[in-house]
């Protein structure tokens, strides 16, 4: 075979695959005779779905109820029948109402860490013990501490009271003076073996009788509902309960604060509560959310000179905004998932780096078409040959 037809059968084996690639299908004739229709119905379709959508994005709790789906038999009956507990239980509390922070909240439960420092090979030690009652002594000072502390009757005041020192070290040590005193105690908690298991989940693992220094203990502060805010007494924690978190968040903001600030020679602080994780969860999410703008600006500023146009980039990054409530009412009404929280919104940046790439390979595509004549010298069938 010479080299000129060794060339036209090349050539000829070209237009063959394109003709094949760009065979005349529905959607390119459709976007090729009704253009404006397309874009029309595309449109209307997202803003209705944008419509529905964005006033039923609501975050959800991190309950199990969030990720089952809706009217299955299963579910309606387990709904029914904790509806009616509820009921139950909040009809009880009307005829029986709790004392004002009488009832332990575990969300509200405040986890102190303390871990030794490099140089301190043992926190049981008046001087670490001190720190410890010192930081506690902090939390106790706060303005609302007596206001959402777990109130327990404390036969010797003769009254319920707060005791911010209950489940901590320092109160397994109430007696610190000295190190004797220390090793006293110790010896009572390890020859009474109920208190010892009792106690030693606040301590290390390796917290035995062979083995009494400890580089780390924990301290679990307690606190209970229902409350009494500005005069408004509540008569259960479900009587508003919206209301009373807000009230303990705010105040468990300030703990996480005074925990953190707090300074030691002989160890390190470390602070955690449901409540304040969440909200801190949440503000992390947001602020990751935040870059969203900048990452739409910097892809559409790519784009454009990568295509050297203006109006794709942006009429590109619209359609893809508008993606996302489509997505979002197949998701919630269609798959009837009913889970959606915050690390969900983030997925805007995977829509965003997906789309992009798209954009790009479909307008690369569009100029590649250039170079066959057939393809140029119809419309329709370029169309297809690049979708």
């Amino acid at each position: 075979m010479t080299g000129s037809e060794n060339a036209n059968f090349h050539r000829s084996g070209t237009v063959d695959v394109v003709l094949r690639e760009s065979r005349k299908n529905w959607v390119s004739n459709m976007f090729h005779k009704y253009p404006s229709v397309c874009v029309c119905v595309s449109l209307t379709i997202a803003l209705i779905c944008a419509v529905v959508a964005l006033p039923n994005m609501k975050m959800s709790d991190d309950g199990n109820r969030a990720y089952l789906v809706w009217d299955d038999i299963r579910v309606e009956r387990q709904d029914s029948f904790n509806d009616a507990l509820d009921k139950i239980d909040v009809e009880n509390q009307k005829k029986n109402p709790v004392d004002i922070q009488t009832e332990s909240i575990p969300e509200w439960t405040v986890w102190v860490l303390y871990e030794a420092k490099d140089s301190v090979s043992n926190l049981l030690t008046p001087t670490s013990i001190n720190d410890m009652q010192n930081l506690q002594g902090q939390i106790a000072a706060h303005k609302r501490y007596s206001k959402v502390c777990l109130q327990s009757y404390d036969d010797a005041a003769g009254k319920r009271i707060c005791n911010v020192n209950k489940k901590t070290t320092v109160g397994f040590y109430p007696d610190h003076t000295t190190q004797t005193d220390i090793n006293t105690r110790t010896d009572g908690i390890m020859t009474d073996n109920d208190l010892y298991l009792e106690l030693k989940p606040y301590f290390e693992k390796g917290w035995t009788n062979t083995q009494r220094s400890v580089k780390w203990t924990r301290a679990m502060i307690q606190h209970g509902a229902p409350l009494d805010i500005d005069g408004k007494v509540y008569k259960y924690y479900k009587e508003d309960e919206e209301a009373q978190d807000e009230y303990f968040t705010d105040y468990v903001l300030d703990i996480a604060d005074t925990v953190d600030d707090f300074d030691s020679s002989n160890f390190d602080t470390y602070f955690y509560n449901k409540k304040w994780f969440d909200k801190k969860s949440d503000e992390l999410v947001m602020q990751d959310f935040a870059f969203v703008g900048l990452s739409l600006a910097f892809v559409i500023f790519y784009m454009m000179v990568h295509t050297r146009s203006v109006v794709l980039p942006l009429i590109g990054m619209f359609q893809v905004m508008l993606a996302f409530p489509v997505a979002f009412c197949i998701y919630r009404y269609i798959m009837q998932i009913t889970y959606f929280n915050m690390m969900s919104l983030l997925s805007i940046f995977v829509i965003l780096g997906i789309a992009a790439d798209d954009i790009f390979v479909f307008v690369d595509a569009w100029n590649q078409a250039q170079e066959h004549e057939i393809l140029m010298s119809d419309l329709e069938r370029r169309i297809s040959w690049v979708y």
